[in-house]
């Protein structure tokens, strides 16, 4: 069976107690929530590792969680289909959405997570 979240992952994989460090060091970050068996996430998967690695120097986090694994956090969010892509800066959402999104809607977020962040 297809692992959508294999140690080959770019993008960091992020646990409850990750995201509660995330919250308190208030982190920045762009976080897909998905699955290994959702079809939508593996398309959506290397989208999101590319822009990790582009960014792997950058304040902002790239990150991904597996709904399977970490089910609280899946309901912290509401998040209800997949893939769902939100933008935090600490435990504050300033973008959510469900479905594919495209790289350059991804930048776009990503930027604007930067300027923050700064």
């Amino acid at each position: 069976m297809f692992n959508l979240f294999t140690k080959r992952t770019k993008a960091q994989i992020i646990t409850q107690s990750d995201f509660e460090k995330m919250v308190t060091d208030k982190k920045s970050a762009v976080v897909m929530f998905g699955a290994g068996w959702c079809g939508a996430c593996k398309m959506q998967k290397p989208i999101i590792n590319e822009m990790a690695h582009h960014h792997k120097d950058s304040s902002v986090i790239v990150a991904m969680v597996d709904t399977d694994n970490e089910p609280e956090l899946s309901r912290m969010f509401q998040i209800s289909a997949l893939p769902t892509t939100i933008a935090l800066k600490g435990n504050t959402v300033l973008f959510k959405k469900t479905g594919l999104i495209s790289r350059r809607d991804l930048e776009n977020i990503f930027s604007e997570l930067e300027k923050t962040s700064m």
